[in-house]
């Protein structure tokens, strides 16, 4: 890439950086649907007892709670 001229080695520069952000985000939802598919597990497992849940998984119970609310789901009063 060295002997190509300065447009061309910016365009491709341009496309690695731009497939190494869609990886990355690729890699978040991936990530994101594992996390959600585990806490909705857990939950099912402990009989929706968040707490017995959240030790489970070694994760802080407030943690567990922001992780909860953002997929939707609420706590038990």
């Amino acid at each position: 890439m060295r002997n190509l001229p300065a447009i061309q080695q910016r365009s491709i520069e341009e496309l690695i950086e731009r497939n190494l952000v869609l990886h990355q985000r690729s890699m978040n939802e991936i990530w994101i649907r594992f996390r959600n598919t585990v806490i909705v597990k857990a939950l099912d497992l402990s009989k929706g007892n968040a707490s017995k849940a959240s030790q489970m998984l070694k994760v802080h119970r407030n943690t567990f709670g922001k992780w909860m609310k953002e997929i939707g789901i609420q706590e038990k009063t």
